[in-house]
């Protein structure tokens, strides 16, 4: 395999990893957009959905599974370390040692319930993927991606 492929591909696996990192930190806070009311997260998750798409196209369905499975593993050691910094002691000079701890310490539960409905949608755009892969072999790359996205 060629070097440049090789840093491609760790690439597009870093960034699907580090956007999935990205929007569940965002999924603590909440947005308003007109009437809307939405985790800032929701932002980044949508980003995620292209990445895998195109890490399925470039390694293939097994490749994306992995990449889903590992993201959400990692995502988990996250909200632990980032909960358990939460709980250390500060000093005192450190003006912000509550305000802190309050924003991190709630990642956990939010993240929990983000990484399990990350998992899920990834797996079924997925299969979605695939199956749209396997009907039309020929079609564009950009229909695979609006007909898995839109599942």
């Amino acid at each position: 395999m060629k070097k440049k492929t090789v840093y491609a591909i760790v690439a597009l696996i870093s960034l699907y990893v580090i956007a999935q990192a990205v929007a569940d930190v965002g999924a603590t806070k909440m947005l308003q957009l007109g009437t809307f009311v939405l985790p800032a997260g929701s932002l980044m998750f949508a980003v995620t959905f292209t990445l895998r798409d195109l890490i399925h196209k470039r390694l293939g369905k097994e490749w994306a599974t992995a990449v889903i499975l590992m993201a959400a593993v990692l995502n988990i050691v996250q909200a632990a370390y980032l909960y358990a910094m939460a709980a250390l002691p500060a000093p005192e000079r450190f003006g912000y040692n509550e305000a802190w701890g309050s924003i991190f310490a709630i990642v956990p539960a939010i993240t929990i319930a983000s990484i399990i409905a990350e998992v899920i949608s990834q797996l079924v755009d997925t299969e979605v993927y695939q199956l749209w892969w396997n009907k039309h072999p020929k079609a564009p790359q950009f229909t695979r991606v609006l007909v898995s996205d839109e599942q």
